[in-house]
């Protein structure tokens, strides 16, 4: 019996990579982005690697993460500012260096955010919402 999935054949587009670090000036590393459909947009959060000391007491390099949206998975309007940086406040100022590997899930209006933090108790998942995604808020 033959499967859809038998015809099917993923093809890497020609403009791969989207993005590199050239795009982030001053950035060392772009790593895969968390994904979603967010207003019939495509709209990922992408994990930039920067070395300028933005936490100069943590053993990691400090990654942010950008807000990029677009409507044909190709062309992405980069947001300025980073949606997600590395906390200043406690707890998270001991754990969230890494901004990096998000995965994104709506439920109703919200979107829930995770991403590995790293820290004094062991590896943690960190958990934050928005409904905008201009602004989050981390949950306890």
């Amino acid at each position: 019996m033959q499967s859809y999935y038998n015809d099917f054949v993923l093809k890497r587009h020609e403009a791969n990579p989207i993005f590199t670090p050239k795009d982030f000036p001053g950035s060392y590393a772009v790593f895969n982005p968390g994904q979603t459909i967010y207003n019939g947009q495509i709209l990922l959060i992408i994990p930039v690697g920067f070395n300028d000391g933005i936490n100069a007491q943590s053993p990691h390099t400090p990654f942010r993460g950008y807000v990029a949206k677009s409507s044909d998975g190709v062309d992405f309007q980069v947001d300025a500012k980073p949606l997600f940086v590395p906390d200043t406040e406690q707890p998270y100022s001991q754990v969230s260096e890494q901004c990096i590997d998000f995965r994104i899930t709506r439920c109703e209006d919200t979107y829930y955010i995770i991403h590995p933090g790293c820290g004094p108790w062991g590896t943690m998942g960190i958990l934050s919402k928005t409904d905008d995604f201009t602004k989050r808020e981390n949950i306890d």
